[in-house]
Protein backbone atom coordinates (compact mmCIF):
# COMPACT_ATOMS: atom_id res chain seq x y z
CA UNK A 1 0.00 0.00 0.00
CA UNK A 2 2.31 2.45 1.08
CA UNK A 3 4.71 1.90 -2.51
CA UNK A 4 0.94 2.22 -3.82
CA UNK A 5 0.63 6.02 -2.47
CA UNK A 6 4.49 6.53 -3.07
CA UNK A 7 3.56 5.88 -6.82
CA UNK A 8 0.46 7.43 -6.96
CA UNK A 9 2.40 10.99 -5.28
CA UNK A 10 5.03 10.58 -8.15
CA UNK A 11 2.60 10.70 -10.58
CA UNK A 12 0.42 13.68 -9.46
CA UNK A 13 4.30 15.19 -9.50
CA UNK A 14 4.97 14.52 -13.11
CA UNK A 15 1.66 15.56 -13.97
CA UNK A 16 2.21 19.11 -12.61
CA UNK A 17 5.65 19.12 -13.94
CA UNK A 18 4.19 18.39 -17.24
CA UNK A 19 0.99 20.86 -17.46
CA UNK A 20 3.69 23.70 -16.13
CA UNK A 21 5.91 22.98 -19.22
CA UNK A 22 2.65 22.86 -21.54
CA UNK A 23 2.16 26.09 -20.09
CA UNK A 24 5.52 27.50 -20.04
CA UNK A 25 6.42 26.13 -23.51
CA UNK A 26 3.18 28.25 -25.16
CA UNK A 27 4.39 31.24 -23.28
CA UNK A 28 7.63 31.34 -24.92
CA UNK A 29 7.09 29.69 -27.74
CA UNK A 30 9.50 31.97 -30.02
CA UNK A 31 12.28 30.91 -27.55
CA UNK A 32 14.55 27.35 -28.62
CA UNK A 33 13.20 24.01 -27.38
CA UNK A 34 13.63 23.30 -24.11
CA UNK A 35 12.43 20.44 -22.28
CA UNK A 36 13.04 21.98 -18.62
CA UNK A 37 10.80 23.92 -16.23
CA UNK A 38 11.21 27.83 -15.60
CA UNK A 39 10.88 28.21 -11.23
CA UNK A 40 8.99 31.16 -11.28
CA UNK A 41 7.90 32.51 -7.25
CA UNK A 42 4.38 31.47 -6.41
CA UNK A 43 2.89 31.69 -3.44
CA UNK A 44 1.28 28.45 -2.48
CA UNK A 45 3.56 25.31 -3.35
CA UNK A 46 2.49 23.28 -6.19
CA UNK A 47 3.38 19.93 -4.82
CA UNK A 48 1.17 17.13 -2.65
CA UNK A 49 1.27 18.76 1.27
CA UNK A 50 2.92 15.39 2.14
CA UNK A 51 6.40 15.99 0.28
CA UNK A 52 9.07 17.93 1.58
CA UNK A 53 10.62 18.86 -1.95
CA UNK A 54 13.61 20.81 -2.81
CA UNK A 55 14.91 21.72 -6.27
CA UNK A 56 18.37 22.14 -7.48
CA UNK A 57 18.66 24.53 -10.82
CA UNK A 58 21.15 24.83 -13.12
CA UNK A 59 22.41 28.08 -14.13
CA UNK A 60 21.27 29.99 -17.03
CA UNK A 61 22.97 28.30 -20.04
CA UNK A 62 24.36 25.86 -18.19
CA UNK A 63 21.82 22.59 -18.15
CA UNK A 64 23.52 19.40 -16.60
CA UNK A 65 24.69 17.01 -18.67
CA UNK A 66 25.25 13.53 -19.20
CA UNK A 67 27.76 11.31 -17.85
CA UNK A 68 28.95 14.41 -15.33
CA UNK A 69 25.44 14.51 -13.97
CA UNK A 70 25.32 10.59 -13.38
CA UNK A 71 28.62 10.49 -11.79
CA UNK A 72 27.62 13.37 -9.76
CA UNK A 73 24.33 11.37 -8.57
CA UNK A 74 26.22 8.41 -8.25
CA UNK A 75 29.12 10.44 -6.22
CA UNK A 76 26.07 11.72 -3.77
CA UNK A 77 24.93 7.91 -2.88
CA UNK A 78 21.59 7.94 -5.32
CA UNK A 79 21.01 4.86 -7.30
CA UNK A 80 18.76 4.52 -10.44
CA UNK A 81 15.33 2.70 -9.67
CA UNK A 82 11.88 2.62 -10.14
CA UNK A 83 10.34 4.83 -12.30
CA UNK A 84 13.82 5.78 -14.23
CA UNK A 85 14.53 7.90 -11.54
CA UNK A 86 17.46 8.19 -8.74
CA UNK A 87 16.65 7.00 -5.04
CA UNK A 88 18.49 7.09 -2.24
CA UNK A 89 18.24 3.85 0.14
CA UNK A 90 18.76 3.48 4.02
CA UNK A 91 21.79 1.22 3.54
CA UNK A 92 22.11 -1.54 1.19
CA UNK A 93 17.84 -2.23 1.72
CA UNK A 94 16.26 -0.79 -1.73
CA UNK A 95 12.98 -1.16 -0.15
CA UNK A 96 13.49 1.55 2.50
CA UNK A 97 13.88 4.99 0.34
CA UNK A 98 14.88 7.99 2.45
CA UNK A 99 13.94 10.11 -0.87
CA UNK A 100 13.87 10.39 -4.60
CA UNK A 101 15.51 12.64 -7.73
CA UNK A 102 13.80 13.29 -10.73
CA UNK A 103 15.27 15.58 -13.49
CA UNK A 104 13.18 19.09 -14.33
CA UNK A 105 11.87 17.60 -17.08
CA UNK A 106 8.16 16.60 -18.52
CA UNK A 107 8.11 13.02 -17.04
CA UNK A 108 11.03 13.35 -14.46
CA UNK A 109 12.39 10.33 -15.73
CA UNK A 110 16.85 10.07 -17.04
CA UNK A 111 17.32 8.13 -19.76
CA UNK A 112 20.11 5.71 -18.81
CA UNK A 113 20.50 3.78 -22.27
CA UNK A 114 21.33 7.53 -23.40
CA UNK A 115 22.69 9.11 -20.35
CA UNK A 116 25.49 10.73 -22.73
CA UNK A 117 22.97 13.16 -24.34
CA UNK A 118 20.78 13.47 -21.62
CA UNK A 119 20.43 17.00 -20.24
CA UNK A 120 18.04 19.20 -17.73
CA UNK A 121 17.77 22.48 -16.43
CA UNK A 122 16.95 21.42 -12.66
CA UNK A 123 16.69 18.47 -10.26
CA UNK A 124 13.61 17.75 -8.03
CA UNK A 125 14.74 15.76 -4.77
CA UNK A 126 11.63 14.73 -2.62
CA UNK A 127 10.98 12.67 0.11
CA UNK A 128 7.71 11.43 1.37
CA UNK A 129 6.15 12.71 4.90
CA UNK A 130 5.88 8.96 6.32
CA UNK A 131 5.40 9.03 10.04
CA UNK A 132 6.60 5.41 10.22
CA UNK A 133 10.26 6.91 9.49
CA UNK A 134 12.41 9.07 11.06
CA UNK A 135 11.81 12.09 8.72
CA UNK A 136 14.33 14.32 9.83
CA UNK A 137 17.57 12.79 9.39
CA UNK A 138 16.37 11.95 6.02
CA UNK A 139 15.39 15.56 5.56
CA UNK A 140 19.54 16.27 6.37
CA UNK A 141 20.74 13.64 4.05
CA UNK A 142 18.56 15.35 0.91
CA UNK A 143 19.80 18.85 1.95
CA UNK A 144 23.33 17.69 2.44
CA UNK A 145 22.88 15.84 -1.24
CA UNK A 146 21.81 18.99 -2.61
CA UNK A 147 24.36 21.26 -1.37
CA UNK A 148 27.13 18.15 -2.37
CA UNK A 149 25.07 18.14 -6.22
CA UNK A 150 25.53 22.33 -6.27
CA UNK A 151 28.97 22.04 -5.10
CA UNK A 152 29.96 19.90 -7.91
CA UNK A 153 27.67 20.53 -11.20
CA UNK A 154 27.18 24.58 -10.42
CA UNK A 155 23.43 25.64 -9.33
CA UNK A 156 21.01 27.03 -6.80
CA UNK A 157 19.10 25.18 -4.09
CA UNK A 158 15.38 26.38 -3.85
CA UNK A 159 12.52 25.31 -2.12
CA UNK A 160 8.94 24.17 -2.51
CA UNK A 161 7.86 28.00 -3.19
CA UNK A 162 10.77 28.13 -5.66
CA UNK A 163 12.84 30.56 -2.80
CA UNK A 164 16.49 30.16 -2.63
CA UNK A 165 17.08 28.28 0.31
CA UNK A 166 18.20 30.22 3.66
CA UNK A 167 18.08 29.55 7.41
CA UNK A 168 14.48 30.85 7.51
CA UNK A 169 13.51 28.20 4.55
CA UNK A 170 14.97 25.46 6.41
CA UNK A 171 13.82 26.64 9.46
CA UNK A 172 10.01 26.37 8.00
CA UNK A 173 10.76 22.96 6.66
CA UNK A 174 12.15 21.39 9.56
CA UNK A 175 9.13 22.65 11.28
CA UNK A 176 6.77 21.10 8.52
CA UNK A 177 8.30 17.89 9.72
CA UNK A 178 8.48 18.03 13.36
CA UNK A 179 4.65 18.69 12.68
CA UNK A 180 4.63 15.56 11.49
CA UNK A 181 6.83 13.30 13.89
CA UNK A 182 4.92 15.22 16.86
CA UNK A 183 1.55 14.36 15.60
CA UNK A 184 2.74 10.47 15.64
CA UNK A 185 4.34 10.63 18.49
CA UNK A 186 0.96 11.99 19.97
CA UNK A 187 -1.38 9.44 18.06
CA UNK A 188 1.16 6.68 19.42
CA UNK A 189 0.66 7.97 23.34
CA UNK A 190 -2.95 8.05 22.24
CA UNK A 191 -3.06 4.54 21.24
CA UNK A 192 -0.99 3.20 23.89
CA UNK A 193 -3.09 4.65 26.45
CA UNK A 194 -6.06 2.51 24.68
CA UNK A 195 -4.48 -0.65 26.06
Amino acid sequence: MFYLLVALISIAILVLFYYKYKKNKKSKSNVSESKSYDFAPKEQSPYDANLIVLQVNAFPGNPYMGYELHQALTDAGLRFGDRNIFHRYAGSDDSKTLFSLAAATADGAFTMEDIGSFKCNGLLLFMHLDPKRKLMASFDLMLDTARQLVEELGGEIYDDLQQPISVDVIKRLREKICTVETSNLYATDLLDGLD
